[in-house]
């Protein structure tokens, strides 16, 4: 009887783990999609004199209007992936393969100097 117990307790602690470090690998990514449209490839433009020093220049950002060559610049999926300790990142407007743990978020993609496009962001790893 105490070794059926003790299985019963070391399958539901293994189990609990295993849930609670797939939600952190979760929660990770959600947070890494957030700071990548806000944040990281999200266009920028500056407002003010453009002959005036940069310190007179305002810089305003546009949250969800992503740049595709910053969104999927693999110097920004690195430097994230080794902030958040995880052992794979991807950050791509294409779609993802099966595997990973995967968070997209709905962005406006700047494709020319005047076409915009709604796409999906794909933040994807484990």
């Amino acid at each position: 009887m105490i070794m059926f117990t003790m299985n019963v307790a070391h399958f539901l602690t293994t189990g609990a783990l295993t849930r609670l470090q797939e939600q952190q690998v979760f929660d990770k990514l959600v947070s890494i999609a957030d700071y990548v449209v806000k944040q990281g490839a999200a266009e920028t433009v500056k407002l003010g004199n453009p002959a005036a020093s940069i310190a007179g220049q305002q810089e305003v950002r546009y949250p969800n209007w992503v740049v595709r060559q910053k969104a999927e610049d693999i110097a920004l999926a690195n430097d994230l992936k080794a902030k958040a300790n995880l052992n794979t990142l991807s950050i791509s407007l294409d779609e993802p393969g099966n595997g990973t743990v995967c968070v997209y978020r709905i962005v406006v993609v700047d494709e020319l100097m005047e076409q915009k496009k709604i796409e999906k962001l794909y933040v994807c790893g484990d």
